[in-house]
């Protein structure tokens, strides 16, 4: 799930209940938490903003912002060309 501010989005899933391995199971919880991987250790916001700064990644807000505003246009050319197909008798 995706957290940015008060809304929420869900991203994927994933059926822990497929995974006959109980250790296995552990584990996939405890990486998912950030627990039993150094990369996946949690960050404070700071640290993690000095991260994306000093490797010149653009901020989480402003990539899902960008996918958003993407996705509107899809949206709205979709919306043209389905007046233009409906208007020449499609």
């Amino acid at each position: 799930m995706l957290k940015i501010g008060s809304s929420q989005q869900v991203i994927g899933e994933f059926d822990l209940g497929s995974v006959a391995d109980p250790k296995r199971r552990r584990q996939i919880v405890d990486i998912a938490q950030g627990r039993g991987h150094p990369r996946c250790a949690p960050r404070s916001r700071s640290s993690c903003a000095g991260i994306r700064t000093r490797r010149g990644w653009p901020s989480c807000a402003r990539l899902v912002a960008d996918k958003l505003k993407a996705m509107e246009a899809l949206k709205n050319e979709l919306m043209t060309l389905k007046a233009e197909l409906a208007g020449s008798g499609g």
